[in-house]
């Protein structure tokens, strides 16, 4: 599972102010302040939303932040020293580390942001950029400077087709392959609405690029909680291998009973929620 994530200490997420000027939702935090344990489970993937300011902080925020109240914002550093008591968990536990979902709100620093994730202990593997524009977009694909590899995950949404990454796909000589693909499945069952993925644009994508991995936003997001059976029993229809699946605390029992038996028709599961 992706949990939404912009709080680093249970204190932060216990304090209704710094909530409310981050925009916790449920101020779900990735230690426990008191007692140093971990609140999120080992191999989960984590969405943050981080503001970079060239010459002041990158700061934790879903909100559009308070100039004024910018020393009371979590920062970058303390986020991902906190990450880093989950990642060595992890070693201790002998699992796969989650992914970062990091989504800037602020843009041209995307490869300065990776890169001091490096810096702090969290390598570029393990962060993927989300909702970048498409300048950076190209810039990274085209210049591959992180490897075959980029650390993007690559939307999909009614306005925002698959074939777009289909496109990416196809020239492998000139862009690096996205890490994911990131599936927004606001009106996904309006009246009229198209599918939102075709079986064989899904088959495509996976014989060109074998790796890469997809990441659901559920439904709820938008307040449509009850088209989460409807939208996973859609994607395992079309091919879609199992999912990361970004959603709320309350959702992961739902979303569970479809990840645990995510076997396509002639298919094993090939890819592990975290």
């Amino acid at each position: 599972m992706v949990h939404r994530l912009n709080l680093p200490h249970s204190a932060e997420g216990e304090n209704s102010f710094l909530r409310e000027l981050v925009g916790s939702k449920s101020g779900i935090s990735i230690l426990d302040s008191k007692t140093g344990h971990l609140l999120v489970p080992l191999s989960s993937a984590a969405e943050v939303d981080f503001w970079i300011f060239r010459d002041g902080p990158t700061v934790l925020t879903h909100l559009n932040p308070s100039l004024k109240q910018l020393d009371s914002y979590p920062t970058l550093e303390t986020f991902l020293a906190a990450w880093g008591t989950k990642r060595a968990l992890e070693e201790k536990a002998g699992v796969p580390h989650g992914m970062l979902l990091a989504n800037l709100k602020t843009h041209g620093s995307e490869e300065w942001f990776i890169e001091r994730c490096a810096e702090l202990g969290v390598p570029t593997k393990e962060v993927v950029l989300l909702d970048q524009e498409y300048p950076a977009t190209d810039r990274i694909l085209r210049e591959k400077r992180f490897g075959p590899i980029a650390p993007l995950a690559i939307r999909i949404s009614r306005i925002e087709p698959l074939a777009g990454i289909l496109s990416i796909l196809e020239s492998q000589e000139s862009f690096s392959v996205p890490h994911a693909v990131f599936l927004d499945p606001i009106g996904f069952n309006t009246p009229g609405a198209k599918p939102l993925v075709h079986k064989s644009e899904i088959e495509r994508m996976y014989a060109l690029a074998p790796t890469i991995e997809f990441i659901v936003c559920c439904p709820s997001r938008w307040g449509e909680g009850a088209q989460i059976d409807a939208l996973a029993t859609n994607l395992k229809e079309n091919g879609v291998r199992q999912p990361l699946v970004m959603t709320d605390v309350p959702l992961f029992s739902q979303w569970s009973r479809h990840l645990e038996n995510w076997t396509l028709p002639h298919t094993s599961n090939v890819l592990s929620a975290a």
